[in-house]
């Protein structure tokens, strides 16, 4: 009877520390917390990131970098001389891709996508999408891709009634529309895609001298300018 005694008396001075409670508690905390990170964990926003990993390294310049700075030395004047620089880095892959918030920005500051006051895109044009199609096509069903299209800033001349644009706001529009229906018969679906008209683009010496385009003359600069820019993110979301 005094060893039964002598327990009872012994657990009965370890409930009255409370020790039980102590470690429970910790438990149920620990338990709490778990609960509140695996709930607020968004598995979509981490799969389209993952995605958007993926898709940045598939076109990160970083693996695709050449030497243009004899570039600019194989344009001469004229709109449709631009065909030297096309031709020179027409096998490269130009793209420039870097990531804003949620938005991939991909560029090609080497390429100029149209002849002047012309709305259909150069041969350098298209073989520049059909490589940036096959880079991005396997990640198409995941993104909406947002073409912004620009002319150089040579003001518009109306040349007559069947002129199909007034200024160079329209006549990037067209352009912008022209560019989707390529990437549509790329293997871009139509309703993956939206079109944006920007108007003139201005392109600045720092910015030519960031691509290692050198003595670049006017004409080379208009011709730069007739630029398109891609703007991929997620799907269901887009804001050209």
């Amino acid at each position: 009877m005094k060893t039964i005694e002598r327990i009872r008396n012994h657990q009965d001075d370890i409930d009255s520390e409370g020790s039980w409670a102590i470690s429970y508690g910790d438990m149920i905390t620990l338990l709490m917390c778990f609960f509140i990170l695996f709930f607020s964990i968004d598995r979509k926003v981490d799969k389209t990131s993952s995605f958007q990993t993926a898709l940045l390294h598939v076109l990160s310049p970083e693996e695709h970098k050449v030497d243009r700075s004899a570039a600019s030395s194989l344009i001469d004047l004229g709109d449709k001389n631009e065909k030297g620089i096309n031709d020179y880095i027409l096998k490269q892959w130009n793209g420039v891709a870097h990531k804003v918030g949620d938005k991939i920005i991909v560029e090609f500051p080497t390429i100029s996508f149209f002849y002047s006051g012309e709305i259909q895109l150069t041969q350098a044009g298209k073989n520049t999408l059909t490589d940036f199609v096959k880079k991005y096509l396997p990640y198409a069903g995941q993104h909406v891709v947002g073409i912004r299209a620009y002319t150089d800033v040579k003001k518009v001349i109306k040349s007559g009634k069947k002129q199909r644009y007034s200024d160079n706001l329209e006549l990037s529009a067209l352009r912008s529309v022209a560019t989707i229906r390529t990437l549509q018969e790329l293997g871009i679906p139509l309703d993956r895609m939206r079109a944006g008209g920007y108007g003139e683009l201005k392109i600045t010496a720092e910015e030519l001298a960031k691509n290692n385009i050198h003595n670049a003359n006017t004409q080379t600069v208009l011709d730069l300018e007739r630029r398109v820019v891609l703007v991929i993110e997620p799907g269901g979301k887009y804001d050209l």
